[in-house]
Order: C-alpha cells, then structure tokens, then sequence
C-alpha cells in the first residue's frame, strides 16, 4: 500500500524491518526511520549495519514531531492503537495532510476511521490481513473529503466491504460470535445499562447480517 515516494516515513519504526523492505526494494529515494524509544531505534540501526547510507536517516522522536513540514510525501504508522494515532495526527495536523498515509492499528480501527473522515481525510484503500486468530486492518488516507459513511463502514471498512475482501466474512462471523456470547452471558440482568448494551448488540448483529447477505 506504500506508494513510491522520494521521502518515506516510518514512525514508530521499533525494529525497523519495514524501513529495511522499503530500502531493499527501493520504494523510497530516502527513508526516515523514527521510535520515541531509542533502545528500539537502536534496534532498527543494528538491523541496517552494513547497510548504512545517507539517505537512510534514524530520528528518535514522539510521533510526526521529527519530521519537518512537507519534508516526507508517505507516512506510515503501524502497530498502536487507533486512538494513538489519531492523537498522533492531530497534534501535527499540517503534516500529517501533506503526505499520504498508511495506517495499520492494532485496535480501535473504528475510532480511527471515524476521527479520519470528520478531520479532512478520505480513505483511498483498504486491506485485512490475519495473522494468528486476529485480523488487522489497512488504512491508506490522505487529505480530502469522503462522504456516504454509515456506522458499519467506521467498524468494518467501508471500501472492504465494497471489495468483498476474502477476510470480511471470517471477520463478521468472530464478532457475531462474541455479540452473542455477551447476550448470553447478560440476557437475566434486569441492570438498565446491561439492557442497553444487550440492545446496541442485537442492532450490531442485525448490521453484520445484511453485510453479510452482500458478501
């Protein structure tokens, strides 16, 4: 999802094997490798010894703060939650719209999408990648309007949806699953907050049905 780019940012790089793929198979004229962490950093510098070269550059740096405005055109931020990166993008707001993005949370996808739309982005692709039994979602974004969003695109990827991705179904099929076992577990409580939960669950099961009937 990474377009070819002359400056490619990797924030958050941590071991610095995506930087690493970016190098080896010249997506990239230059890379910029960040972490807040410097032992990560370092991390991603041993796995680039013997490879060192100038247009390679290692920051150590909270979020988009160690870029300079307009300096990188694709951005990517993988493996943090949806909540974090959102937080990331929108302390640095100039330059997160200058670049394209390409987000991979690892929780919290739905926040994301939904922070991305109403702050200015639109989302150009999706992917689903399962890894184990968890499935992880794509994000490719950039500045611009997007629009005809429901509550179901925000949780599943609308342009997933539309593709008919090959993971949706095994996806849709877990969350039913646990809808279900959360009524179950909570149908005797007469708890008024219970009763509501129990509620928004049958409506999230009726949605995941009819995406399904599309699928």
């Amino acid at each position: 999802m990474i377009p070819k780019a002359d400056t490619v940012a990797d924030i958050g790089c941590d071991h610095g094997k995506l930087a690493l793929m970016l190098y080896s198979r010249h997506k990239a004229v230059r890379i910029i490798a960040s972490d807040i962490s410097e032992p990560s950093l370092n991390k991603a510098r041993k796995l680039f010894s013997g490879r060192q070269s100038k247009d390679v550059m290692f920051r150590t740096g909270d979020g988009l703060s160690v870029l300079h405005d307009g300096e990188a055109d694709a951005i990517v931020i993988a493996g943090v939650g949806g909540i974090r990166i959102a937080d990331m993008l929108s302390r640095e707001m100039k330059k997160a719209k200058d670049a394209v993005l390409i987000l991979a949370p690892n929780k919290a996808e739905d926040y994301l999408r939904r922070w991305l739309i109403k702050n200015g982005f639109r989302i150009i692709d999706e992917d689903l990648v399962k890894e184990g039994p968890r499935f992880y979602h794509l994000i490719k974004t950039a500045a611009g309007e997007d629009t005809g969003y429901e509550d179901i695109h925000f949780e599943l990827g609308k342009i997933l949806i539309q593709k008919k991705h090959r993971y949706l179904k095994p996806l849709i099929e877990r969350k039913i699953k646990l809808a279900a076992g959360m009524m179950d577990t909570s149908q005797n409580s007469v708890n008024p907050r219970t009763q509501r939960t129990i509620k928004r669950a049958q409506a999230r099961i009726k949605a995941y049905g009819e995406v399904l009937k599309w699928l």
